[in-house]
């Protein structure tokens, strides 16, 4: 039997639940779909932006990832203080790799945030990481 290819379930239902324990092998977004974030993309002219809102925001969402449709560079990404250091934009970032052809890439001038998540959605997602060109304007080389 071949296996299962889980993009094929959530790609065009970004709130596709995973069975309890199954998470971390159903799409990069379920762990956090069991804690009660739900998701929304939009796909425009020129950017693509994967959203995770949560109950508890009245307004806005949890977290967000926009990227230029033609480039795939990365033009933001944000989440809130409230639901930082749980991995919500790093799934955004996967969930992004595999949901449309030009796939999210790193910018390159980035905050030392910006670097240091760049280093842990690689790591998980992959992605090539750019030489940060903001630190070469701080230190004027």
């Amino acid at each position: 039997m071949p296996p299962v290819n889980a993009q094929q379930f959530w790609k065009n239902n970004p709130n596709q639940m995973a069975l309890p324990g199954m998470e971390e092998h159903s799409h990069p977004g379920a762990l956090h779909l069991a804690q009660g974030y739900h998701f929304d993309t939009y796909v425009g002219k020129q950017a693509v932006r994967v959203r995770a809102k949560h109950p508890d925001i009245v307004q806005g969402a949890a977290a967000s990832l926009r990227w230029d449709k033609s480039s795939g560079e990365i033009g933001g990404v944000g989440t809130r203080e409230s639901h930082q250091h749980q991995g919500l934009a790093t799934a955004l970032y996967g969930m992004g790799r595999t949901m449309t052809r030009v796939k999210p890439q790193h910018s390159p001038i980035r905050t030392d945030e910006g670097d240091a998540w760049a280093l842990k959605a690689s790591a998980k997602y992959g992605g090539r990481i750019p030489k940060n060109a903001a630190h070469e304007v701080k230190s004027g080389t």
